[in-house]
Parts: C-alpha cells; sequence; structure tokens
C-alpha cells in the first residue's frame, strides 16, 4: 500500500484536533506508513471478541415493520441500529410486516426468516450473516489464495474468481461508494483456503467485528454488486505509554484501550485486533505493526494509533545521549553550551 494512502486515511483533521493543546511536540510533517520490524512473531490479538453472539442478544426499542422488503430490515438493522449485519440480497425479496416490542436482534431475525423463509441467518467466523437459503451460496471453491492486500482489492479479485470459477453462478460486480481512505477499504485480509462462496465471502471481514459487507442488486445495475460498510464500535481509544522521554537505542511498549459502545474496555494494542501506527517523524522513532517504539535519533514526534473510527496520539521525546530527565523534561548533557535561539 501505498504512503500516500496511509496518509490520506489517517485525516489531517483528526490529527490537528488531538495535537492542539497538548503541549510543545509540533507536528513538523504528516504521518506516514511506518511497520517496523517486529522483534519476534506478530503479537496475537488479547482478547477474541464474541461480536456476533453480544450482536444477537442485543435489546432493541419497539420495532415495527410495514410491508417492507428484507432489505430494507437488514438496512434499518445496520444503518440505525448499528447492529453487525452482513446481508446478502435474495432473487425474491418479499415484503412482510410486523410489530414487536423491545426484541433481541436474534429475535428479529428469528421473525425475518419465518415470515421469509427463503432467508437464513448464521454466525460464521465470528460474524453474523443473514443470507438467501439457494443452494448457489452453498457452491464451494477449492484452493483460493488471495492477498494479504486492502479489503477493496481482494473483495475485487474475489468477485472475479467466483464468476470465472463458477460460471453458473452468474455475474457478481463490486459496488464501493463512501470514504475510500477508510478502514473499511484499507485493512489488510486474505481470503485463503477453500469454502463455501459465502464463507470466503465472510473472510473480507477479517478479524474486525465492525465490518460488514451487502450483495444487493441495485436498480442502476444489470446484476448483484457486492459492497462494503462498518457500524459504530469503538466510544473512545486510549494510547498510553510507561514511558515518553526515550534515548536512542531506548524502546518502550505502547498500549492501546478502546472502549466500546458500553463502556467495556479491551487492550487492542496488537495489530491482530486492527489497531495501525504511525510516526509523523520517523528518524525520530520507530513504531513496529504491534506499537514497540524504538528511538533512533533525537527530537521530538506524535505516535498516532488507530483502530476502525478512533483515534489518539501521544507526544514521544528522544534526549540526546548523557542527557538526564527532570521533571518530565529533558536536561542537556553536563557541560554541554547551551545553543543559542537560531544557531543551528
Amino acid at each position: 500500500m501505498s504512503p500516500h494512502r496511509w496518509h490520506c486515511w489517517l485525516l489531517g483533521a483528526a490529527l490537528a484536533a488531538s495535537i492542539s493543546g497538548r503541549g510543545s511536540v509540533s507536528q513538523e510533517a504528516p504521518p506516514s506508513e511506518r511497520s517496523a520490524p517486529l522483534d519476534g512473531q506478530a503479537a496475537p490479538c488479547a482478547w477474541t471478541d464474541d461480536g456476533a453472539q453480544r450482536a444477537l442478544a442485543r435489546g432493541l426499542a419497539e420495532l415495527s415493520v410495514h410491508d417492507e422488503t428484507i432489505l430494507s430490515v437488514a438496512e434499518r438493522l445496520y444503518n440505525d441500529h448499528g447492529v453487525p449485519l452482513s446481508f446478502i440480497e435474495s432473487d425474491d425479496d418479499p415484503k412482510i410486516s410486523f410489530a414487536m416490542s423491545r426484541p433481541t436482534v436474534q429475535g428479529v431475525l428469528e421473525k425475518l426468516v419465518e415470515l421469509a423463509p427463503v432467508y437464513r441467518y448464521a454466525t460464521i467466523a465470528g460474524h453474523l450473516v443473514l443470507y438467501p437459503r439457494s443452494a448457489k451460496w452453498d457452491a464451494r471453491l477449492e484452493g483460493l489464495r488471495i492477498g494479504p492486500g486492502p479489503r477493496d482489492r481482494v473483495a475485487s479479485k474475489l468477485t472475479n474468481e467466483i464468476e470465472r470459477r463458477l460460471p453458473a453462478f452468474g455475474r457478481l460486480g463490486t459496488w464501493f461508494e463512501g470514504n475510500h481512505n477508510s478502514y473499511v477499504f484499507l485493512d489488510q485480509v486474505s481470503v485463503v483456503g477453500s469454502g463455501s462462496v459465502v464463507e470466503l465471502l465472510v473472510q473480507l471481514l477479517g478479524a474486525r467485528p465492525s465490518a460488514i459487507f451487502s450483495i444487493q442488486k441495485p436498480p442502476q445495475f444489470t446484476s448483484p454488486m457486492l459492497s462494503l460498510g462498518g457500524v459504530p464500535y469503538w466510544q473512545a481509544l486510549k494510547l498510553t505509554s510507561a514511558a515518553q522521554v526515550l534515548h536512542p537505542g531506548e524502546k518502550v511498549q505502547l498500549k492501546v484501550m478502546g472502549i466500546l459502545l458500553d463502556g467495556r474496555h479491551r487492550d487492542v494494542t496488537a495489530g491482530a485486533c486492527g489497531t495501525v501506527y504511525l510516526v509523523s517523524l520517523e528518524h525520530v522513532v520507530t513504531v513496529s505493526a504491534d506499537g514497540l517504539v524504538t528511538a533512533s535519533g533525537t527530537g521530538e514526534t506524535w505516535v498516532v494509533a488507530r483502530n476502525a473510527e478512533q483515534v489518539d496520539t501521544l507526544g514521544i521525546q528522544v534526549a540526546k545521549p548523557g542527557s538526564t530527565v527532570t521533571g518530565g523534561s529533558v536536561a542537556p548533557p553536563p557541560g554541554a553550551r547551551p545553543r543559542p535561539q537560531g544557531e543551528r
């Protein structure tokens, strides 16, 4: 992935808002992509999300449906209620009506498949999917290896493979709308191995619990189109470090805590949790994919952590060899001559 895409992905406004009022560390350059080599293998995510099960158990306010298609109800679930539900539209999408008082998401899905038996729902690899009972979604592809790469590119290659290997499946295009610098499109994912069409589509979501996909037949197209999306997941992100002043060669491990919408906290420090690190001045520090900071030069810089739509930043200083830290600031080495303002 080009550095330009990462620069765009980390919105300048978000960074500026995070930096304002935080002290003297200056934003001398926009953050750029940085994935320094890891010390050893990549760390696993410290927690295994139960997103699909939590979504099924989630309670909703009163839900009233009058003469609506299943597509319309599914869109209400993920657009209005933030349910991480992937959806595939049936060739025959019936209209239904019902009213439920304070149902769970599972209760709603049970009602949908009861009133529209052409549909089924399942939890696949930790993701919730509502899709047709048509056998074509159970057709298998063997020995795929696509990626790793950005989700949008892997998705395009997967649809091409489905068309090529399953001619009877028919045309399946892609229709990507929204912010193309979002994690929705830029997450690194792979589609590997063998599985049914729907199982391989779910692989596009990777480990990101908020990612979803949909396959619909928009009126302006003659064939179904695959779209990518996401629902709100984090309330906030908190980036911390045991030390913010280092000397060249020293290392410190960052920690990132994600605060869920319900207020619970999750450790998402590892890159496997979907957290991406960037640094504004790479000659001062480097940051591994799992948040290990290595001081390589001297100066002040910002480290940025992003997970889904949330961003947090942290200032890091690297002092000259022999400097001491007093009161949280860097003192010059003993005997060092103060440098007059403007001297270089």
